[in-house]
């Protein structure tokens, strides 16, 4: 890994075109990817570009409004 292929959570919401804190809250989803790394005790997590480029790709944008009400 080179460092021209890790994000941190400050790049992460620049790829994304978000807040940083819209990025924290994607990463805090259960299918957003893992970061590869976490240091200086948890504070700093960084992942791989391609990772996040592919959940992106694959889930964004996010659907907005209430989910529908099943058919009873």
């Amino acid at each position: 890994m080179t460092p021209d292929e890790l994000a941190s959570i400050h790049e992460v919401a620049a790829m994304l075109g978000v807040t940083e804190r819209t990025a924290q809250r994607y990463a805090e989803r259960p299918d957003f990817p893992a970061p590869v790394e976490v240091i200086a005790g948890g504070r700093i997590r960084v992942w791989l570009r391609a990772d996040v480029g592919a959940w992106a790709k694959a889930i964004l944008p996010l659907q907005t409004g209430r989910p529908r009400k099943a058919d009873s």
